[in-house]
């Protein structure tokens, strides 16, 4: 009765090429996007201690902000030119000059 069982088994798996076990199909959601940012931090305080001198303050065609440009004054004729603009990270140096 043994020997019967036991070839029985065994032929069961040699016919079936073995016992396995199937898994069920894995659902593939569309995963939503990873955005890698990197915060910085943005100074936008004047350059130098004083206010300027004077502001020009620009804007688009349709009337939005842009930015400004401020004139510092560091005696002995000595000017700077600093402007902000919205989609910059602080202020940008423009240009330095001597008025005789």
């Amino acid at each position: 009765m043994r020997s019967l069982l036991v070839s029985l088994v065994a032929a069961f798996t040699i016919g079936c090429g073995g016992f396995y076990i199937e898994e069920p199909p894995r659902h593939h959601y569309k995963a939503a996007p990873v955005y890698d940012y990197e915060y910085q931090y943005c100074d936008d305080s004047e350059p130098y201690w004083e206010s300027a001198e004077e502001y020009h303050v620009y804007y688009d065609h349709y009337g939005y902000y842009e930015g400004e440009c401020g004139y510092w004054y560091f005696g002995h004729g000595e000017w700077e030119e600093w402007c902000y603009w919205e989609d910059q990270c602080g202020w940008d140096f423009v240009t330095a000059w001597h008025d005789w």
